[in-house]
């Protein structure tokens, strides 16, 4: 065989196998980096302002709202506080300086989370912050049915707390010293931000591992230009 054709023949057979991998299943360890990915947005966490902040310091259309915000009745400053997580103390009238702890920086530097939000104005000066609480985690997949260009995969999912979700189970450090109306806040608050209904609620107090039941779910996972997206059914 001549080098022409060797080279045709190396080519045909890339080819070939190129396309054989494109037609063939992604293997369960991706299809579950690529489930848990998308749970990432199903994060459950307490955000926090931290800076200057008052009670007018809540600013829409160019200008400030008095929300009533005082942090001893803040939720979710209440419970970073008790967590040992955010120093409050009082500024001005009806404004306080939050900020991280030591504990809190650790925290916030093993969540990998950052400030956002910065707001100014009005003698305000502050940003947010998030305190996670618990991540959805999928396990025990099964599959791949396959269903034209796509692959159904079946599995189960069980809420995973963090430190501070630990903290937060009915007999957690933390949710067993709150008063029944913080408890109620913080049922409100934790899953406030769902009213765009992604992903299942928390439940409140978190769940123990007895009690952290399993669910079932199913993602079908289709190529689009030559990467694996995965669409999440619950």
């Amino acid at each position: 065989m001549n080098k022409f054709w060797l080279i045709v023949l190396v080519i045909s057979m890339v080819a070939c196998s190129g396309k054989q991998s494109t037609s063939n299943p992604p293997s369960n360890e991706v299809v579950l980096h690529l489930i848990n990915s998308k749970y990432g947005s199903f994060e459950r966490s307490l955000n926090v302002d931290i800076g200057r902040t008052g009670t007018d310091c809540f600013f829409t259309a160019g200008s400030t709202l008095d929300i009533g915000y005082r942090p001893e009745k803040d939720i979710g400053t209440v419970i970073g506080v008790k967590a040992g997580l955010l120093s409050v103390k009082p500024a001005e009238k009806d404004r306080w300086d939050i900020s991280l702890t030591e504990k809190g920086e650790s925290f916030m530097k093993a969540e990998g989370g950052k400030p956002f939000n910065h707001r100014t104005g009005n003698k305000c000066d502050e940003y947010q912050i998030s305190l996670p609480v618990a991540r959805v985690e999928a396990s025990e997949l099964a599959g791949p049915q396959a269903e034209g260009e796509t692959y159904k995969y079946t599995y189960s999912w069980r809420w995973k707390p963090g430190s501070l979700g630990v903290e937060l189970r009915k007999d957690g450090a933390i949710y067993s010293k709150l008063s029944p109306s913080q408890q109620k806040d913080l049922l409100q608050n934790i899953n406030a931000i769902q009213d765009l209904k992604v992903g299942p609620d928390l439940p409140i107090p978190v769940p123990s591992e007895a009690d952290n039941t399993a669910h079932p779910g199913a993602a079908v996972l289709k190529k689009v230009n030559n990467y694996w997206m995965a669409n999440i059914q619950q």
